[in-house]
């Protein structure tokens, strides 16, 4: 390598090194925006003041106590719904996240290999509903082009008593609707 193409490549790497510094200032500067926007978002994300308690849930599923530092662990916690104004708020969450897993695993279970194809408007695809006004529990039949994540479907109509051997009708109504009003706190393990 000659001296004009070492210095060439010098001055490439000072120039990209020039760049990525600028871009890692605009991104300080954004990082340093997400709190003034998160309480432009308003009600929907509620959060502590600096040094007042909040409770989340960890990994275990067990309810923790923490403090408010506007951290960037905060607001990652703010932005995932784990914060938490009230004890209550917290332990009923908690409750559904475990009565969530648990449904889930019995879908599984109850289908076995069986998998929702999407792509198949044939395909027959059941759910649970949960009229809400009458609290009734029905069955819904899918015949869609796509479904969601929070939508878990059975291969067949067959599943409900199969479900309610399994969960209340009260944690299969939680499950449904995510209405924690329904979740007794002293459920709560």
């Amino acid at each position: 390598m000659t001296n004009e193409e070492i210095q060439n490549k010098i001055n490439q790497l000072v120039f990209v090194y020039d760049y990525l510094g600028k871009e890692i200032n605009v991104l300080k500067g954004k990082l340093n925006q997400v709190p003034q926007e998160i309480e432009n978002l308003g009600p929907y994300f509620e959060k502590p003041n600096v040094g007042e308690q909040y409770w989340r849930i960890d990994s275990d599923n067990q309810v923790v106590r923490s403090w408010w530092n506007n951290q960037k662990e905060d607001f990652r916690r703010l932005y995932s719904n784990n914060v938490f104004l009230t004890e209550q708020e917290a332990l009923k969450e908690a409750k559904y996240r475990e009565l969530r897993a648990k449904y889930i695993a019995y879908v599984k279970e109850y289908n076995g290999d069986w998998v929702a194809d999407w792509s198949d408007v044939n395909q027959r695809k059941y759910k649970l509903g949960w009229v809400t006004s009458s609290e009734l529990m029905c069955v819904s039949v899918a015949l869609l082009y796509f479904g969601t994540d929070y939508d878990f479907y059975f291969k067949d109509e067959d599943f409900r008593p199969f479900i309610q051997k399994r969960m209340t009708d009260v944690e299969i109504s939680a499950v449904i609707t995510h209405d924690l009003s329904v979740i007794e706190v002293g459920d709560v393990r």
